[in-house]
């Protein structure tokens, strides 16, 4: 399975690609709403977004990225920055699959990419 990890944080973007790595999936890191979209659309995939990146927060943009992810089966996780209401506000009403912030990293995030592991389909 492929997680797309859409950020333009270097240091939560290579972050993430470990804990991917380490649940079992292959991890693509883009800071392209084009691409992202793309590889939405291509396949199931598992899909973690840093509400952070500004491109993110253009009105509407964030919950059609979640309607393509249902449309394709594919599941959506929001990370919020710790102290930034807004953005918490606005990932929970985007109606992802799970929201989380940046201080779950270790915790939550990791289960949800082991779980995503431990789920791999039979050949």
């Amino acid at each position: 399975m492929v997680t797309i990890i859409a950020s333009n944080d270097n240091f939560l973007g290579e972050k993430l690609a470990q804990l991917a790595r380490a649940g079992g999936s292959r991890p693509l890191r883009s800071a392209s709403i084009e691409r992202i979209t793309l590889e939405l659309k291509k396949r199931e995939s598992f899909v973690i977004i840093d509400m952070a990146w500004e491109d993110i927060q253009v009105p509407g943009l964030l919950r059609k990225l979640v309607n393509v992810g249902r449309i394709t089966g594919s599941q959506v996780m929001c990370i919020s920055p710790n102290t930034d209401e807004k953005l918490k506000k606005l990932a929970r009403s985007s109606g992802c699959d799970q929201c989380f912030i940046r201080y779950d990293l270790e915790t939550g995030v990791r289960e949800s990419l082991m779980a995503l592991g431990s789920k791999k389909p039979a050949a």
